[in-house]
């Protein structure tokens, strides 16, 4: 859950890059970006699921996300339903810390995240990149936009304990501890940038090829012969809108810390 929001954060509240670039480079675009942002308090966010693995689970999109988000100080709503699952959440930070309320069921729970609060530069994030491309996506939402594309491997960016709970959570705990620590977790990941004002308008993770090692690692051999490598399909994609202009919602009373 705290890696949910911190992906969003990453893409949102990041500082730029002050070199003279080309106008229409990769680091210009994301300095372009990042300046924009650094002006943004709240936004909302729709997002979908697609799982599928080939020849044992038809492709299905699902609208499962949605979230409202204010930076400073940091309150989220978050909702996910999905696959038969349900997940709701606020989170808030008071004090230096990060309380995280969550439910799957009737009753909640509370978690207090001792982990640094401010979020992930972007430029950061992006020297992981193997190779970080740009193009001019056309019209997006009837507004002109570029695309950034990226390939990340997670081992530089998350520890071996979150990548454990990731795998864990998305196939079951029958997977954690069948990935081996030294190959790399490769996430594609695709972002949208309006081209006039430079407001993230939408992110695409691509999981496949993690879920993919995962779900060959987990599949037994039959004697005598190896398993056909199998081909899933996890993708999540982020539409973000309502830049400071989020309609303020209010922590459940009960759950709300003074």
């Amino acid at each position: 859950m705290k890696k949910t929001i911190a992906i969003l954060l990453t893409f949102c509240l990041a500082i730029g890059f002050t070199a003279a670039l080309a106008a229409d480079s990769p680091a210009a675009i994301v300095a372009h970006c990042n300046q924009a942002m650094e002006q943004i308090n709240s936004f909302a966010v729709k997002g979908t699921l697609t799982v599928g693995v080939e020849g044992l689970l038809n492709t299905a999109v699902y609208d499962a996300f949605s979230a409202k988000v204010f930076a400073e100080p940091l309150k989220v709503h978050l909702f996910f339903e999905a696959m038969g699952t349900r997940f709701e959440a606020y989170a808030q930070e008071l004090d230096g810390k990060l309380y995280l309320h969550q439910s799957t069921g009737p009753r909640w729970d509370t978690q207090v995240l001792e982990a640094e609060l401010s979020p992930v530069e972007l430029a950061e994030l992006l020297t992981l990149a193997e190779d970080l491309r740009a193009e001019n996506a056309g019209p997006v939402n009837g507004k002109e936009a570029w695309r950034l594309d990226a390939d990340i491997n997670l081992r530089q960016w998350m520890n071996e304990e979150d990548i454990e709970q990731a795998a864990g959570l998305v196939l079951g705990p029958q997977a954690m501890g069948l990935f081996p620590p030294y190959e790399p977790v490769i996430i594609a990941v695709a972002a949208y940038v309006e081209v006039e004002t430079g407001y993230l308008m939408g992110l695409e993770i691509d999981l496949s090829l993690f879920a993919s090692r995962m779900l060959t690692l987990l599949t037994p051999n039959q004697p005598g012969m190896e398993s056909k490598p199998l081909a899933a399909e996890i993708k999540i994609g982020l539409d973000f809108s309502d830049w400071n202009t989020v309609a303020d919602f209010e922590i459940p009373a009960e759950l709300k810390v003074q």
